[in-house]
């Protein structure tokens, strides 16, 4: 198939497309810019939050703990196995060590100059540790 235009509107529709993908390519980087520049807000009030409300979810990671190992406890007792309720307490004890060290870890990296998505994903983890639903509040 031969284009029966003349070459000189070849050329200038060869033109018009190569400005416009050049304004295209503009309008995205301006777009990329404001989302770098949001994302970094957003992330910042991310850590705010975490360092903020640090004790508050610790705590009520802390307690969910204890409510989830007291069931086990419980449990164990109407079993009467006292090796279940020694292993119990030492996984209870444990959870909670490993518990405080991931706080530990996550207001570390709150702390020092991290980037956008690991401060994101660190406010994220978190909050969504133990998620909130509607039959705990």
């Amino acid at each position: 198939m031969k284009s029966t235009k003349p070459p000189g509107e070849k050329f200038s529709e060869i033109e018009e497309l190569r400005q416009f993908v050049t304004e295209a390519r503009s309008q995205l980087a301006e777009a990329e810019a404001e989302f770098t520049r949001e994302k970094s807000r957003v992330t910042a009030v991310h850590a705010g939050l975490f360092r903020q409300l640090r004790g508050h979810y610790q705590k009520r990671d802390r307690l969910r703990l204890a409510v989830d190992y007291r069931q086990k406890f419980l449990d164990s007792f109407v079993r009467d196995s006292v090796d279940e309720v020694e292993q119990a307490e030492k996984e209870l004890q444990q959870a909670k060590a490993q518990l405080d060290e991931e706080y530990e870890k996550m207001a570390a990296a709150a702390e020092e100059s991290t980037p956008p998505d690991i401060a994101t994903a660190i406010f994220m983890r978190a909050n969504s540790k133990f998620p909130i639903s509607s039959d705990t509040l």
